[in-house]
């Protein structure tokens, strides 16, 4: 909470001194024309689903819906085998395709009068990760403002099989025994072989990063066992009906191409807190004529009683 604080310090001040020098410049380039967007989450066992619109220019208005694209020609392949078309709605393309782990999916997108060409990507679905919970503890203590603090500290095993793996992890938590309701926490990871800090201000205080989700590769640790230890704290300011009575630790097995998005949206997304001293990022995307995402996940939740 210390530290939070004074990051947001440190980062109002600079937002001030920069707002008494601050300069309206009119934008003379030339806006482009939209980019056709394909995103399309690929799980195991999970029916396949796309979703098309239409980029927009970053100086239109961001209140205004994305368009969407409607009368696309989509040819899905499962294996090399043509899967068939079963609805569409709204820009969402469903499919008959329930693809398992290890399968590989291909699609092709004709779309009417769009002048970059047809989309194409490729993507294959991951096998589920291989997770084991070791243990729950709880610490309770008193901070310097007298609030009761409890601090979860989770100790669980990756399997990791042989080759290069990426996985993302998320933790959550539910006040009641029986509820299907889990509401996200942050959460900390002193790993040296998971955690990475690109946070300008972590940096200068030195590393105290708290996630709200945590990707990575099995670089330092392919094809073993590797046991991770991750941290939440609570501060018990209103009433002890609020604590985390059950948590969930999501944990997922990604493909490439959905490990590269991910961290270039988390690396666009740490740097827009201090964008003036950022070029802008490239989110990577791998939609051949096109933007976006046709990914590969396989996600497993482990619920845990402290």
């Amino acid at each position: 909470m210390k530290n939070t604080i004074y990051k947001l310090s440190i980062i109002g001040v600079v937002m001030i001194l920069i707002a008494g020098c601050t300069e309206a410049i009119d934008f003379n380039g030339k806006e482009t024309d939209p980019y056709a967007v394909l995103i399309s989450d690929n799980y195991p066992d999970s029916a396949v689903k796309l979703h098309l619109s239409w980029s927009r220019f970053f100086l239109n208005d961001n209140d205004e819906p994305y368009k969407t694209i409607d009368n696309a020609d989509i040819q899905l392949m499962q294996n090399g085998m043509t899967v068939s078309q079963t609805s569409s709605e709204n820009g969402d393309y469903f499919f008959d395709c329930l693809p398992a782990e290890g399968d590989s999916l291909s699609v092709s997108v004709n779309i009417p009068g769009y002048e970059r060409g047809i989309l194409s990507a490729t993507t294959v679905i991951p096998h589920y990760p291989d997770i084991e919970i070791i243990s729950c503890i709880v610490n309770e203590s008193v901070d310097t403002y007298g609030n009761d603090v409890i601090k979860y500290t989770f100790k669980f095993s990756i399997n990791d099989p042989v080759g290069d793996n990426y996985y993302k992890m998320q933790l959550r938590y539910s006040t009641y025994d029986d509820s299907t309701q889990f509401y996200e926490c942050s959460f900390k990871c002193t790993d040296p072989m998971i955690a990475e800090s690109n946070d300008i201000i972590s940096t200068i205080e030195g590393t105290d990063d708290i996630y709200q989700y945590i990707c990575f590769k099995d670089s330092y640790f392919e094809g073993q066992s590797h046991i991770v230890t991750i941290e939440s704290t609570f501060y018990n300011t209103y009433s002890p009906e609020y604590n985390p009575y059950i948590f969930q630790l999501e944990f997922s097995s990604l493909n490439a191409p959905t490990f590269k998005y991910f961290k270039s949206i988390e690396t666009m997304s740490n740097s827009s807190s201090l964008s003036f001293f950022n070029e802008p990022v490239q989110v990577i995307c791998n939609i051949e004529n096109g933007i976006g995402l046709f990914g590969g996940m396989a996600i497993k939740y482990y619920n845990i009683k402290p």
